[in-house]
């Protein structure tokens, strides 16, 4: 598991989403190089922060935030925002494959209302 900051300031206008730039810096020199996920969660009331998948290499890593309390919310540098856990390369799908090719795409059901 790895630690998230926020990388710099940032304000989320209301009733917007905003990227926010977040830095995971490694605990020990032998942490294994894998894709992370964050888990989706409420930071403030009326602040989101989205489900994510994450590079190992953090220098563009960011996390997609909801504002819909109804007033322009900052986060500070070094703000702690949860952990991440390492996402296995398999449940990774590679770019440019079509989902319904992928060996362990999810069978999608259609539900329709009457």
């Amino acid at each position: 598991m790895l630690r998230i900051y926020v990388r710099e300031p940032v304000v989320i206008p209301a009733d917007t989403s905003v990227n926010v730039p977040v830095r995971m810096p490694f605990v020990n020199l032998r942490t294994a190089e894998s894709d992370w996920v964050t888990e989706s969660k409420q930071i403030r009331p009326g602040l989101l922060a989205a489900r994510t998948l994450l590079p190992h290499d953090d220098d563009y890593a960011a996390i997609s935030f909801v504002n819909v309390s109804g007033v322009d919310q900052s986060l500070k540098r070094g703000l702690a925002l949860g952990v991440a856990a390492p996402c296995s390369s398999d449940l990774v799908r590679p770019w440019g494959i079509p989902v319904t090719t992928w060996p362990c795409s999810p069978k999608v059901r259609m539900i329709t209302r009457q």
